[in-house]
């Protein structure tokens, strides 16, 4: 399993600080939690795919965490 944060900040737009998303790998998996703006950006500087993407977990409906 590897978990890579790809935000721990704030909902406020910011280019030091990306909304919460979590980018989770199990196995032949890819698992995104929380995919906000913020987040998303990280998701592409990591150089993987949206399309390898199996599974999206929201915890809630806030924009900074579902876009």
């Amino acid at each position: 399993m590897k978990i890579q944060l790809l935000g721990t900040g704030t909902p406020t737009p910011s280019l030091k600080r990306m909304s919460s998303g979590y980018l989770v790998t199990v196995g032949d998996d890819t698992i995104l939690f929380d995919h906000g703006t913020g987040a998303h950006h990280r998701y592409l500087e990591t150089g993987q795919k949206l399309t390898d993407v199996t599974h999206l977990f929201l915890t809630h409906l806030h924009y900074d965490h579902c876009i």
